[in-house]
């Protein structure tokens, strides 16, 4: 009556078994708590209560309070322990503290699930720029190296004048550029390809012959970068990858790569073999001229 007088709606079950069912048919903010029930004692429906609603606040009673009792009720998670008889003041004090301890704890896990939320878009956010500023330092590292290669080429050019000598001096450059173990420059021969030069200049034989013709072609038709076969020589994991040099419509060479791992730089692939293409086509007709 208290209670009801008080504001509160009130549930009544009259034992344990009861208090199970009304609990899975109703919402229940706090539970009062005999200790002494048929059927089903105060403290196992505790347990139950604990391992079903884990937040619902629980205030025991007893008739024949023992240290006993109120230790193991309280270790079994009970917000609070009443001795009989207690006072209305007493019963809602604990029913206050009860009830504020749970909207608190709701608050908190509120709290906690933005904040969660908001370190995840942040965090998600922090890797997406990771990505934009990786991209933007292997775009900016290429055009570099595709500045300095050009320069250098025509250093080279003006001191040895000739395709094969440039070719010496890209594949290397590409090599180390590209992180390859090894590296192979072919150019654009007729219907075939021609090999001009190879880094290290004798390891694994010619790659162009461990590599299914129909697999380069379709590289330079497509004027994209493929892995086109397998490569044991170095590890399991060895993979030749193909680059194709084009300047415009003209397929001007290819050049096979021997990699660990797929590139990180393939999406900027193009600045790079643009720089290579145009290195070795200048060679070319400069020779030819």
């Amino acid at each position: 009556d208290a209670l009801c007088a008080a504001g509160y709606d009130v549930l009544e079950a009259g034992n344990g078994k009861e208090a199970i069912g009304l609990l899975e048919r109703e919402s229940v903010d706090l539970a009062l708590v005999d200790i002494r029930m048929p059927q089903m004692s105060g403290i196992d429906l505790l347990q139950t209560l604990r391992e079903a609603r884990r937040r619902l606040p629980v205030i025991m009673m007893t008739g024949e309070p023992t240290l006993d009792t109120s230790v193991g009720a309280l270790r079994e998670g009970a917000l609070d322990y009443l001795s009989k008889p207690f006072t209305v003041t007493s019963l809602m004090q604990a029913i206050t503290q009860g009830l504020t301890r749970t909207r608190v704890s709701e608050a908190e896990d509120g709290w906690l699930e933005v904040a969660q939320s908001a370190l995840a878009s942040h965090e998600k956010r922090v890797g997406e720029l990771t990505v934009q500023l990786q991209r933007l330092r292997r775009k900016l590292m290429a055009e570099q190296w595709g500045t300095q290669a050009v320069r250098r080429a025509l250093q080279w050019d003006g001191q040895r004048g000739g395709p094969r000598e440039t070719a010496d001096f890209l594949v290397a450059e590409l090599a180390d550029m590209m992180g390859a173990r090894s590296c192979a420059l072919y150019q654009c021969d007729g219907d075939g390809l021609a090999r001009l030069a190879a880094h290290p200049a004798a390891r694994s034989g010619d790659l162009l012959d461990q590599v299914p013709e129909a697999e380069v072609q379709g590289c330079l038709a497509s004027a994209e970068p493929r892995r086109v076969a397998a490569h044991r020589a170095f590890s399991p994991r060895s993979q030749i990858w193909a680059l194709p040099l084009v300047l415009g419509r003209t397929r001007v060479g290819v050049v096979l790569l021997v990699l660990e791992d797929e590139p990180a730089w393939l999406e900027d692939h193009q600045i790079v073999t643009r720089k290579a293409a145009s290195i070795l086509a200048r060679s070319t007709l400069a020779t030819l001229s």
